[in-house]
């Protein structure tokens, strides 16, 4: 908005629907009301569960895998979690693991950061891969990607921002029942 602000002292107000944050024994589920994702310590991938405004897109933890060559995080037999940051704006997680291939060979280690944000029906996912593995110097990479079957049956809107609509340019998001 235009014109003079006034920035108030005193403490801030929490948000209407704040982020949170449940550690278990081998996953943390972080919430906001809009977004609910489950980290795995253990099991067939990092991420077990997203579901966003009452629709899993996330049901079974094998649908989504980030793979190096022949190996990726269905295979992994733990990872770490760690929690960055945590108050009622936001949340973020760090995994820390390592893509594996079928018959048990470490390939290159990696990091997810996952991040939630109060009032928004966004994830955040950030990945990042390092060859940590001791006396291995090179790794030759032929296919690095993200595979993820999203669960998109059922009552899903669809939506995107248009940027530039009509003659004065001006952005809308449009959605699409179909």
């Amino acid at each position: 908005e235009t014109g003079l602000h006034r920035v108030a002292a005193g403490p801030a107000t929490a948000p209407a629907s704040p982020v949170t944050l449940a550690q278990e024994a081998d996953s943390i589920t972080l919430d906001n009301g809009l977004v609910r994702v489950v980290l795995a310590a253990s099991g067939p991938g990092p991420l077990r569960q997203v579901i966003a405004q009452g629709h899993a897109y996330l049901a079974d933890p094998g649908d989504l895998r980030f793979h190096v060559n022949d190996a990726d995080t269905t295979h992994e037999s733990s990872r770490r979690l760690e929690v960055l940051e945590c108050s009622s704006v936001r949340v973020r997680v760090r995994i820390h693991g390592t893509h594996v291939c079928a018959a048990g060979n470490s390939s290159l280690n990696y990091r997810l950061d996952v991040e939630l944000w109060a009032g928004w029906p966004v994830l955040r996912l950030d990945y990042h891969f390092f060859n940590l593995q001791p006396g291995r110097e090179n790794v030759p990479i032929h296919a690095m990607g993200l595979a993820w079957n999203i669960a998109l049956d059922g009552p899903t809107e669809r939506h995107f921002l248009q940027s530039s609509y009509g003659l004065f340019m001006i952005a809308r998001e449009v959605t699409n029942p179909a």
